[in-house]
């Protein structure tokens, strides 16, 4: 009859959650989403380490691996391959206008 009264928010703190979306790893990290997304993508292909899950079309980032990832990745021994990832993600970017003429 007396039953306890929970209240219900819209949110859960980050670093409550178990997975992330591509936005609150960027957020919890610092790293760009558009860096994260990407590295998503070569996971997936079996071509880098993220620590992430695909679910449907949907990225997702389990946070406790994540940090220890970062660790491990900080070591000063490992290259986030940053500047491949960052051209990869340069050319994948429409550009806007014309092309250029070849002369």
């Amino acid at each position: 009859m007396n039953e306890p009264q929970y209240e219900i928010t819209g949110s859960v703190p980050i670093w409550k959650k178990y997975l992330l979306s591509p936005d609150e790893a960027s957020e919890l990290t610092g790293l760009s989403t558009a860096f994260i997304r990407y590295a998503g993508q070569m996971t997936k292909a079996g071509e880098y380490d993220l620590p992430c899950v695909w679910i449907g079309n949907h990225l997702k980032i389990n946070r406790l691996l994540l940090e220890k990832w970062l660790e491990d990745k900080t070591d000063g021994h490992r290259d986030f391959k940053t500047a491949f990832i960052v051209k990869q993600i340069k050319e994948a970017i429409p550009h806007r206008g014309r092309p250029k003429k070849v002369r």
